[in-house]
């Protein structure tokens, strides 16, 4: 990235065990999250689309001969600024969410929030509200599904109808 080189990259898709495809690509920017770590990389022009790759899933990688320019405005930090994780979907606009949690997990949620945007809202006897404000994309189900009964989505009202269609789902899995 500080020397503006390409690099080739052989890649392998969850789903695609044998075969990895080829990629000459531009490499922007690295992120570490969930314990792992992805790069932030765009095709050559005339494509130019900015996507995250995970580096556990590269079977091979290459620094070619090929320079590219890396765009002086380009802001790193705030290119996922409004992401929870590595998913960036411009179908997905941000909006606030708001979430309850009931007992303990108000302290975890305290003490750590699941995104930089988070506020604590209303303290009540057993519960507290947190406001986020993010875009919010299927990354961002798995932190609210693993709290189970500990919290409840109040809006927008899209979210809190997918998680309960994911624990509605989870549940028959037991029947």
């Amino acid at each position: 990235m500080k020397r503006g080189v390409r690099i080739r990259v052989n890649y392998r898709r969850y789903g695609a065990e044998l075969s990895s495809s080829s990629m000459k690509l531009d490499p922007f920017f690295v992120r570490l999250f969930n314990r792992r770590w992805y790069g932030l990389v765009k095709f050559p022009e005339p494509t130019g689309n900015l996507f995250t790759l995970a580096f556990d899933r590269i079977v091979s990688l290459e620094v070619i001969d090929e320079k590219f320019v890396y765009p002086k405005d380009f802001d790193s930090a705030g290119w996922f600024r409004n992401c929870y994780g590595i998913v960036r979907d411009s179908g997905v606009p941000v909006e606030k969410v708001m979430i309850r949690a009931f007992g303990r997990e108000v302290n975890y949620l305290r003490d750590l929030p699941l995104h930089s945007s988070q506020i604590e809202v209303e303290k009540a006897g057993d519960y507290s509200d947190f406001q986020l404000t993010l875009s919010p994309t299927a990354d961002f189900f798995s932190p609210l599904l693993a709290r189970g009964a500990a919290i409840k989505i109040l809006e927008p009202e899209w979210l809190a109808d997918e998680i309960k269609k994911a624990h509605e789902a989870a549940l028959d899995l037991y029947k």
